[in-house]
């Protein structure tokens, strides 16, 4: 599907679906300079999202305390995507936090965190956050290779490459090369 087309079913304005491909929420496919969206993928996001308050679109492993990670989610029907949204599980519980910015104090130290979404009351933030965290548990159940860090799939692929490679490992002087410089 083009852009245009995305926005003429979805009713958002093109730009917004090309930053939604920028920022990983819509998968793209580009053939030189042109841009596709492939429509399965679209319909499966926005089925995803149908009635729903929240609707993940990706996900970022990140274990520290209590946070878990970080979730991007579609909100349909206002057609939004917020960026980086933290997990956090403790003691059976599970919660959302919208995008937060580091606050300093003048010494430079951390002085806390301050959301860059604010919600009418405590009602609301806690609704949003149980959508959102039932769309961040639907997003890792079906994408079961995000769950692991990307340090931890990187030295997996190495592991894999050096295992169906062995001769990578033999000295370069049992190969028959001298690489002295």
């Amino acid at each position: 599907m083009t852009a245009q087309e995305v926005a003429d079913l979805t009713g958002w304005p093109r730009g917004q679906v090309y930053d939604l491909g920028r920022q990983g929420a819509l998968p793209v496919i580009r053939l030189g300079r042109r841009v596709f969206f492939p429509r399965p993928a679209v319909l499966r996001l926005l089925a995803a999202g149908n009635g729903e308050e929240a609707a993940s679109a990706g996900w970022k492993t990140v274990r520290k305390n209590s946070l878990q990670g970080f979730a991007d989610l579609l909100l349909p029907k206002a057609g939004l995507v917020l960026l980086e949204c933290s997990l956090h599980e403790k003691d059976g519980s599970a919660w959302v936090n919208p995008p937060a910015k580091e606050l300093r104090d003048a010494s430079g130290a951390r002085a806390g965190w301050k959301d860059c979404v604010a919600f009418q009351d405590k009602a609301a933030r806690r609704a949003w956050s149980d959508a959102a965290v039932a769309a961040v548990q639907e997003w890792r159940r079906t994408h079961p290779e995000a769950e692991e860090p990307a340090e931890a799939r990187a030295v997996a692929a190495v592991q894999e490459w050096r295992r169906t490679h062995p001769e990578a490992e033999e000295p370069a002087e049992a190969r028959g090369g001298n690489y002295e410089w």
